[in-house]
């Protein structure tokens, strides 16, 4: 693959932050930005109006003990218009979601979901019950959103 290098994010102005997040994470061994489409790059199945795609998550983390994390960037708005609010984003979690955790019971060390920045802070949400990104409120338990730290190897 070729290396990602700052300015390069062409239609995001979230990934580019966050792969300077994921550069200064002691915890990460290596990352790849993941295409958005083709054979060649990672994805996985999901179901939106009865309709199957491929969702290719933005990010792929291999962690410093040899875990591997998936996560996708998403705007932060509080309008429906926002991509973290959208019925797509809405389904890819879920998919997320229910990848990794078939993986999991499996004992293969994954996990990932829908990152966004709000207010210079990063977010995660892991979970299947996806709440969208103007759900996010950390502090308010029950909706899944919790501050993005470092992977914990």
């Amino acid at each position: 693959y070729t290396p990602v290098l700052s300015g390069q994010f062409e239609r995001s102005n979230v990934e580019e932050p966050f792969s300077r997040l994921l550069d200064a994470d002691p915890a990460v061994a290596v990352w790849l930005k993941n295409g958005d489409h083709g054979q060649e790059h990672f994805a996985i199945k999901y179901t939106l109006n009865g309709a199957d795609a491929l969702f290719y998550p933005d990010f792929l983390v291999k962690t410093v003990t040899g875990g591997i994390r998936l996560y996708d960037t998403k705007g932060a708005g509080d309008t429906e218009l926002s991509t973290g609010n959208s019925p797509d984003t809405h389904a890819k979690a879920r998919a997320l979601h229910a990848y990794t955790k078939a993986l999991r019971e499996q004992g293969v060390d994954v996990s990932g979901g829908i990152v966004v920045c709000r207010d210079d802070q990063w977010f995660l949400h892991e979970g299947e019950d996806y709440s969208g990104s103007k759900q996010l409120e950390p502090r308010r338990p029950g909706n899944g959103w919790a501050p993005f730290t470092v992977l914990l190897g």
